[in-house]
């Protein structure tokens, strides 16, 4: 399943996390999703800990170059 959207921290994560838990291979694109600036860090830095540290080869396959054949 390809994951894409708005809220990194709440809805995207909670979609990885629980596809994940029912056997979908999750796989997000690069630059595909994203969030605000919250209490603890500023959006961007919420973008990198979530794709680069908390999904990546633990709950999904984090796709730097993504392309759809035929397109």
């Amino acid at each position: 399943m390809v994951v894409v959207g708005l809220q990194t921290d709440y809805c995207i994560d909670a979609t990885i996390k629980c596809g994940c838990e029912h056997g979908l291979k999750m796989l997000v694109p690069e630059n595909a999703n994203s969030t605000f600036d919250n209490a603890f860090m500023s959006a961007e830095t919420s973008y990198k800990y979530y794709n680069e540290f908390i999904w990546k080869d633990r709950y999904a396959k984090c796709i730097e170059k993504f392309y759809i054949k035929g397109m």
